[in-house]
């Protein structure tokens, strides 16, 4: 759970990681590391990467250039700069295929293959699910949430939704979008954000000129250098005074 899972802390010179307590349970010596998920923390030492229960035991050796944190029981790792997925023993369970890669959400995640130039998203299988037909390879794509993802087209630029199945559910027409979230978007037209629901219409009006997704029925909004918060119906909670 969040309450007793450790967080990150460092040194001038070093990464461990405390409790919520702020006590050091897992001592300073890892020159870099993430954050706990589904129990294992990834952590660099003499520049490879492995992974550590909450105990701090080294459960997955160093042996990756790069590693990502555990979601849907896979992680992904990089070696020589060609990306694939373990399981929490340390197998590897979907080949090194991929030149750049998302961490699995809703049991998808967007892949870029070494052989194919494509971005595609595929399942814990290893299998392709969806093929992209618009995506740039110098950004990586959003994870599903709430079962749709954010897509950039490559030509227009302009960002719409995909369903599951990579079905344009909302059109490309926003300069910006972000992931859903308590069933609300946050998309920007005319250089300013608002807030779409899961059926493309507007919910709070584009007037932001920063935001961010919903979390407990509040988003962090701005104006200016100032920040405050509202609520799903658009209205103002914390006054937007904050720099």
């Amino acid at each position: 759970s969040l309450s007793s899972r450790p967080l990150i802390f460092t040194n001038a010179n070093f990464l461990g990681y405390i409790n919520r307590k702020d006590k050091l349970v897992i001592p300073y010596m890892y020159q870099n590391g993430r954050d706990f998920s589904e129990g294992l923390a990834a952590v660099k030492k003499n520049n490879k990467w492995g992974y550590i229960d909450k105990k701090g035991k080294l459960v997955i050796p160093f042996r990756y250039d790069n590693a990502l944190s555990f979601s849907c029981g896979l992680a992904g790792i990089c070696i020589n700069y060609v990306w694939g997925f373990i399981n929490k023993k340390g197998k590897l369970i979907i080949p090194r295929t991929f030149l750049k890669i998302t961490s699995f959400s809703e049991g998808l995640a967007a892949v870029y293959y070494v052989n194919k130039n494509q971005w595609y998203y595929i399942n814990t299988k290893g299998k392709d699910v969806i093929k992209f037909f618009h995506f740039p390879f110098n950004k990586n794509p959003f994870s599903f949430s709430q079962g749709m993802a954010p897509i950039q087209h490559d030509v227009t630029r302009k960002w719409g939704y995909i369903n599951k199945k990579g079905r344009l559910i909302i059109p490309f027409k926003y300069e910006g979008a972000l992931p859903f979230s308590e069933n609300l978007a946050a998309v920007k037209k005319n250089n300013k954000w608002g807030y779409i629901d899961k059926k493309g219409r507007l919910i709070i009006k584009y007037q932001f000129e920063g935001v961010r997704s919903f979390y407990c029925n509040r988003a962090a909004v701005s104006k200016g250098y100032k920040q405050g918060f509202i609520n799903k119906r658009g209205k103002i909670v914390i006054p937007i005074v904050f720099g």
